[in-house]
């Protein structure tokens, strides 16, 4: 368990674990791994926004994150 991208990338690298990763952040040190793990549990992605309107930039963000993530 960590709290950033940066410590989870620390970690495996260093050969103590492994963790699910956007492609977009393996770099070197990092392997993928396609065959031997379980799959991974379903997920939710949960955004919340203050009282009132969202901000349209806010809301966009999401609905790429949204998109990006059905694939």
């Amino acid at each position: 368990v960590g709290s950033s991208y940066t410590a989870l990338r620390h970690a495996v690298a260093s050969g103590l674990a492994v963790t699910p990763l956007p492609r977009g952040l393996l770099s070197a040190g990092l392997a993928e791994v396609r065959t031997g793990l379980p799959p991974l549990p379903e997920s939710e992605l949960v955004a919340r926004f203050g009282a009132g309107a969202s901000l349209t930039s806010a809301r966009r963000l999401v609905d790429v994150v949204e998109a990006e993530l059905a694939g």
